[in-house]
């Protein structure tokens, strides 16, 4: 089973660190992650893929995953399809 925080420490938090940072700095507030761990962002109307996250947890692990998220800081909110993440 995976721990959603060990996994964070370990595999997500320097890549979502470097993300929101550098999406930040241009102006977006939000990405989603998707299920395949692909980081998306839209712009307008459109969606463009911006990194991967490696080892991205399965969705039966998304809620514990949300709430390490909000304890960082973020606003994290699991979806249908995927984890919704703001700033």
């Amino acid at each position: 089973m995976i721990d959603p925080a060990v996994w964070y420490s370990i595999q997500g938090k320097a890549t979502l660190e470097s993300c929101v940072a550098d999406l930040h700095s241009r102006g977006f507030s939000a990405l989603t992650i998707c299920e395949n761990g692909e980081i998306h962002v839209k712009q307008g109307d459109k969606d463009y893929s911006y990194k991967t996250l490696r080892f991205f947890p399965e969705r039966k692990h998304w809620q514990g995953l949300a709430k390490v998220l909000n304890r960082t800081g973020l606003t994290a909110t699991v979806l249908d399809d995927c984890v919704a993440v703001s700033w």
